[in-house]
Protein backbone atom coordinates (compact mmCIF):
# COMPACT_ATOMS: atom_id res chain seq x y z
CA UNK A 1 0.00 0.00 0.00
CA UNK A 2 1.66 3.32 -1.25
CA UNK A 3 0.25 6.48 0.41
CA UNK A 4 -0.56 8.58 -2.58
CA UNK A 5 -0.06 12.18 -3.36
CA UNK A 6 -3.79 13.33 -2.32
CA UNK A 7 -3.75 10.95 1.06
CA UNK A 8 0.02 12.68 1.79
CA UNK A 9 -1.70 16.01 2.00
CA UNK A 10 -4.40 15.09 4.14
CA UNK A 11 -2.13 13.59 6.46
CA UNK A 12 -0.15 15.83 6.98
CA UNK A 13 -3.54 17.99 8.64
CA UNK A 14 -3.85 15.32 11.31
CA UNK A 15 -1.98 15.65 14.81
CA UNK A 16 1.00 13.63 15.22
CA UNK A 17 -1.07 11.63 18.08
CA UNK A 18 -3.83 10.65 15.06
CA UNK A 19 -0.95 9.39 13.07
CA UNK A 20 0.02 7.30 15.57
CA UNK A 21 -2.91 5.69 16.38
CA UNK A 22 -3.57 5.27 12.43
CA UNK A 23 -0.05 3.59 12.39
CA UNK A 24 -1.60 0.96 15.06
CA UNK A 25 -4.64 0.31 13.23
CA UNK A 26 -3.27 -2.31 10.62
CA UNK A 27 -0.36 -3.49 9.22
CA UNK A 28 -0.67 -1.72 6.32
CA UNK A 29 -0.84 1.60 7.67
CA UNK A 30 1.29 0.94 10.09
CA UNK A 31 4.47 0.06 7.06
CA UNK A 32 3.31 3.05 5.30
CA UNK A 33 3.27 5.55 8.11
CA UNK A 34 6.68 4.42 9.85
CA UNK A 35 8.81 4.18 6.81
CA UNK A 36 11.22 6.48 6.61
CA UNK A 37 9.20 7.73 3.10
CA UNK A 38 6.64 9.00 5.68
CA UNK A 39 9.21 11.26 7.77
CA UNK A 40 7.84 14.42 6.11
CA UNK A 41 4.27 13.40 7.28
CA UNK A 42 5.19 13.60 10.41
CA UNK A 43 7.27 16.60 10.48
CA UNK A 44 4.58 18.44 8.75
CA UNK A 45 1.97 17.38 11.08
CA UNK A 46 4.03 18.06 14.27
CA UNK A 47 4.54 21.65 12.73
CA UNK A 48 0.47 22.11 12.39
CA UNK A 49 0.62 21.62 16.12
CA UNK A 50 3.18 24.05 17.57
CA UNK A 51 5.63 25.76 15.34
CA UNK A 52 7.93 26.27 18.32
CA UNK A 53 8.75 22.76 18.99
CA UNK A 54 12.66 21.84 18.62
CA UNK A 55 13.06 19.26 15.55
CA UNK A 56 13.35 15.89 16.32
CA UNK A 57 16.47 14.61 17.51
CA UNK A 58 18.50 12.84 15.15
CA UNK A 59 18.22 9.39 17.52
CA UNK A 60 15.19 9.20 17.51
CA UNK A 61 12.82 9.28 14.04
CA UNK A 62 9.62 10.98 13.66
CA UNK A 63 7.13 8.62 14.63
CA UNK A 64 9.28 8.04 18.14
CA UNK A 65 9.40 11.68 18.74
CA UNK A 66 5.59 12.17 18.19
CA UNK A 67 4.99 9.14 20.60
CA UNK A 68 7.46 10.92 23.29
CA UNK A 69 5.70 14.42 22.85
CA UNK A 70 1.96 13.30 22.68
CA UNK A 71 1.52 9.76 24.26
CA UNK A 72 1.14 8.97 28.18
Amino acid sequence: MLIDKQARQILTFVTPLDLLNLSRTCKELRKCLLSKKAASIWKKSRENIDKELPDCPPDLSEPQYADLLFCE
